[in-house]
């Protein structure tokens, strides 16, 4: 029996609140619930489809999902179009990059196609929002963020830069590291030789690499190079796995084998949204 009396003399107060219990994730870097250690449990708790189970299991162990046909071919000729119309007869709205230099400049004037790759194209051409937005991509990524994914950076390409195997933590920097994700969009059909993505399964849940600070990412101007190379040198594949034709490209938490994109790809970032 509990008493509570209302005296100044004698008196018994309590105070009790509900204790949350902080989940662990695989990381020291946190991550999305599909990072927790007991993201199994949270996929029958949070009661997901057989679809959605069948996504969610796969994406958190393997650490990717390929979503066929996610892009109807009306919306992928849509943006091919204004893409090749672009750089035929300039546009002045888009930022793209030329694999020679790199530098960064706007499309004012005709350019070879070819020769480089267009920088947030969701940005200038609807036509790219539109690919971003189907359902199949749009509903997955808003389970796995819990909410609708903040979308921050995207590659178009004809022919990539031919980069070698790698995690993108490196290099892309969010508030938090491990709440990214990566999408590769295939702008043709996906055959052997045609410079498909490679993803090595897994690879997500290699031990943390730090950087200094405690840092996921990597800086030339507070690392250096040798840093670099040195980090290069653990999470790099076998050489058997580098034959990334000139439009692969390693994206994601992971990096390797398997996972496809054509040599006509977008690629594209997001992040969960910033809570204050």
């Amino acid at each position: 029996m509990l008493v509570l009396l209302n005296n100044f003399r004698i008196g018994l107060l309590g105070w009790w609140i509900m204790q949350e219990e902080v989940p662990s994730f695989h990381s020291k870097y946190g991550g999305l619930w599909i990072d927790r250690s007991d993201w199994q449990q949270e996929i029958q708790a949070r009661g997901l489809n057989l679809q959605q189970k069948a996504q969610v299991e796969k994406f958190a162990s393997d650490g990717y999902i390929i979503l066929e046909g996610a892009a109807s071919h009306e919306l992928v000729d849509a943006f091919q179009q204004r893409i090749e119309t672009s750089f035929r007869d300039g546009n002045s709205d888009i930022i793209y990059q030329s694999h020679r230099d790199y530098i960064t400049k706007r499309l004012d004037h005709p350019a070879d196609r070819m020769g480089g790759r267009v920088l947030d194209a969701f940005v200038a051409l609807p036509q790219a929002l539109d690919l971003f937005h189907v359902p199949a991509l749009f509903d997955f990524l808003r389970l796995i963020f819990d909410a609708d994914p903040l979308l921050f950076q995207s590659l178009s390409f004809d022919q990539g830069s031919q980069q070698g195997l790698h995690q993108d933590t490196a290099y892309v920097v969010v508030q938090q590291p491990l709440q990214l994700a990566a999408c590769w969009i295939a702008l043709e059909d996906v055959q052997p030789g045609s410079g498909e993505l490679f993803y090595a399964p897994g690879s997500h849940r290699l031990p943390d690499w730090n950087f200094g600070g405690d840092r996921k990412h990597w800086s030339m101007a507070e690392d250096g190079q040798e840093t670099h190379n040195l980090w290069g040198a653990h999470r790099s594949c076998p050489r058997r796995w580098c034959r990334n034709r000139q439009s692969t490209a390693g994206s994601g938490s992971g990096s390797g084998q398997a996972a496809r994109a054509g040599r006509l790809t977008m690629g594209l970032w997001l992040t969960a949204p910033i809570v204050s």
